[in-house]
């Protein structure tokens, strides 16, 4: 009786442990699939990120120091890997609908109120807040700089008055009158280098007329000077015209000043 005994005891003994190491095997396969997809959350587009966060494992958690977290913004923290998926997805699309579907873990330790309902609603709400903050900025800059002048590139000209000189002529629409900054530039230079390097002439003008053309002569030298015709000879010369905005006429300072429009023209030299 007492072998019987100790036989079914084993037998129960082998399958508890053998339920513990299958559970536990299954759900660290749940816990490395659901973490790996988290690591490629910024390759997946909404739409994808959303089906990721749907197929996820609804046991998958983050148990608190012992998986790490504590190194991350949520650390010492417990939470579901499914509901930290679709935090994610809510505040990266600000859709709070997404908040209904996070379901907050709590742990004899831990209360991961960071991965909640309620956390999520206030994420989402400060993300739009701080959006809505931010188009308010932009609107406000499109008003006061509405009407700005830009380069009509279609009646940009070069003429070449001599041997070595040439006249760039470019004309300007607008209706914000103010201070304004022109800047003639070499554009093959690198683009790091158009307003050092590049830098042909500079302007500040100030423009009352709703349309005006301006023109400026560049020389041969100056040419020469950024593209050595010993070391690299060419027959034409790309230009850049850039037009900034500084300060208009109702007292309104751009600082940084606004870049309107940017103007082409070619030099032909004949080198």
């Amino acid at each position: 009786m007492k072998k019987i005994i100790w036989v079914v005891l084993s037998i129960t003994g082998f399958i508890f442990l053998y339920v513990i190491f299958l559970k536990y095997t299954i759900s660290n396969t749940f816990v490395k699939k659901d973490i790996d997809a988290l690591n490629l959350e910024y390759s997946y587009s909404d739409e994808e990120f959303e089906k990721v966060c749907k197929n996820m494992s609804r046991f998958s958690y983050v148990k608190g120091l012992t998986d790490g977290a504590f190194g991350i913004p949520m650390g010492g923290k417990t939470y579901y890997y499914k509901s930290r998926c679709y935090q994610d997805l809510a505040r990266r699309t600000t859709n709070n609908i997404f908040c209904k579907k996070v379901i907050q873990r709590r742990s004899f330790i831990y209360n991961g109120s960071s991965v909640s309902e309620k956390s999520c609603l206030d994420e989402v709400k400060k993300i739009q807040e701080s959006l809505s903050s931010a188009q308010k900025d932009v609107d406000q800059f499109k008003k006061t700089a509405e009407g700005a002048f830009e380069i009509i590139n279609s009646e940009n000209k070069v003429e070449k008055i001599s041997a070595d000189s040439w006249k760039i002529s470019v004309t300007v629409k607008g209706s914000l009158f103010g201070e304004y900054d022109f800047r003639i530039i070499h554009s093959d230079v690198p683009l790091e280098d158009w307003d050092t390097l590049g830098l042909l002439a500079s302007e500040e003008i100030v423009i009352k007329d709703q349309k005006k053309s301006f023109s400026w002569i560049i020389a041969r030298d100056q040419l020469d000077k950024i593209f050595d015709p010993k070391v690299n000879p060419r027959q034409i010369h790309h230009i850049a015209i850039k037009l900034f905005l500084k300060k208009s006429d109702e007292g309104i300072n751009f600082d940084p000043e606004h870049l309107t429009s940017i103007g082409n023209a070619d030099i032909y030299t004949g080198n």
